[in-house]
């Protein structure tokens, strides 16, 4: 049987934590983290290096020119055949609401960019099934295919049409 002496060594009581000294670490190691970022999104900026997060392009199924129009600000989006002016579908009917934001993208990235707000636009299908919107203007390539199932049908019924 082991015997302990009520002498034995205790072990030292814990240190009290400082919350002052560690809320100031976490602020600088946060914005140590957004310098860094803000640093490294410079200079890949800057070094002219293309993005690589854009999805490998496959041969094209089907394609065609629309265009987005909004005659009322807060009314429905209508996609008219760039060629022919047929009305192809309103973005308040069969559940094609997902047109209205992409419509909105649109006009906000044409305001920014300084572009033609009435250019057209190409909604392509690749081989691979995916379904993307590109600006004929600035060529800036929305991919549809990553917004469910619902949303990628609302254009894809452009193509069938």
């Amino acid at each position: 049987m082991t015997v302990t002496s009520p002498e034995a060594p205790r072990r030292p009581a814990p240190k009290p934590v400082d919350r002052e000294k560690l809320q100031r670490r976490a602020v600088w190691l946060m914005f140590s983290f957004v310098v860094l970022t803000l640093a490294a999104v410079t200079v890949f900026r800057l070094s002219g290096a293309e993005p690589i997060a854009q999805p490998p392009t496959t041969a094209i199924a089907a394609e065609r020119l629309v265009l987005l129009e909004r005659p009322e600000r807060n009314g429905p989006v209508f996609v008219r055949d760039a060629e022919t002016g047929r009305l192809m579908a309103r973005s308040d009917r069969n559940k094609n609401g997902f047109i209205d934001v992409i419509g909105r993208v649109v006009d906000r990235q044409r305001l920014v960019d300084g572009t033609d707000p009435d250019a057209p636009l190409r909604v392509v299908r690749f081989d691979s099934g995916r379904i993307s919107l590109i600006d004929v203007d600035s060529g800036r390539r929305i991919e549809i295919t990553g917004h469910g199932s619902e949303n990628v049908a609302a254009f894809a019924r452009l193509l069938d049409r």
